[in-house]
């Protein structure tokens, strides 16, 4: 397991992504939380879903503070 903000550092050598697709069910609040800066800096489109409403609502509010819309 890798933080996407270790992930963006290390491996991508901080080029942005522009399409990051995540099938991690239940754990995207937390993969949000450890790519808060590549997400902040690169905005790339997301591709996820969520299923869980307490999740859910942590996961929205996340990213709305980041910027994006939610469709």
């Amino acid at each position: 397991v890798i933080a996407l903000d270790d992930f963006y550092h290390s491996t991508l050598q901080e080029r942005c992504p522009s399409f990051l697709k995540l099938d991690i069910e239940h754990y995207e609040l937390y993969a949000f939380l450890g790519g808060m800066r590549m997400l902040r800096q690169c905005k790339p489109l997301l591709f996820f879903e969520s299923n869980c409403y307490i999740l859910n609502k942590s996961v929205f509010l996340l990213l709305a503070s980041l910027g994006y819309e939610l469709f």
